[in-house]
């Protein structure tokens, strides 16, 4: 298994888990956390309902292709995926097909994410509409799509 720590050693070599001053040292850094003393957090925290509407908003106003058309799509989609924007940014069409059980609806794959590592890691999901057009996956997507392709930039790329 893992040796213990050996600070002896030069370098130093082991685990420095089992060493019982590490271990000491994580136990007060842990304590002085949970009683807020020390540096303010740096934590990110969520983003408001009401600035992902803002944010939508303001994008789909806008006169640029990209703004008005790419981005709330894909802002949309990863927040019905729950996902990291990187992961929608790799998504491509191939990825998005109709529902085989729920012909209305969509399903996805998300095969790029810090957690995929197996074509069993990344099932597929369905993909819902919503009643509010702000939040509308299949209605954001749908746009982009026909925009897109009556552009001419849809019938070449895979995504």
């Amino acid at each position: 298994r893992l040796a213990s720590w050996n600070y002896l050693a030069n370098p130093p070599c082991g685990n420095p888990t089992k060493s019982k001053e590490v271990n000491d040292l994580i136990k007060a850094i842990r304590k002085k956390e949970t009683r807020k003393q020390g540096k303010k957090s740096k934590a990110d925290r969520p983003m408001e309902a009401s600035e992902f509407e803002q944010a939508i908003t303001m994008m789909e106003s806008s006169n640029d292709f990209d703004r008005r058309l790419r981005y709330p799509a894909m802002m949309k989609t990863q927040f019905h995926f729950i996902a990291r924007g990187d992961d929608i940014a790799h998504m491509q069409k191939e990825n998005i097909e109709q529902s085989s059980e729920f012909p209305w609806t969509l399903t996805g794959k998300l095969r790029w994410s810090k957690n995929v590592s197996e074509e069993r890691d990344c099932p597929k999901q369905i993909i819902l509409g919503s009643a509010d057009t702000r939040y509308c996956v299949l209605l954001g997507l749908s746009i982009f799509e026909e925009s897109w392709i009556e552009s001419g930039g849809g019938t070449v790329g895979p995504w």
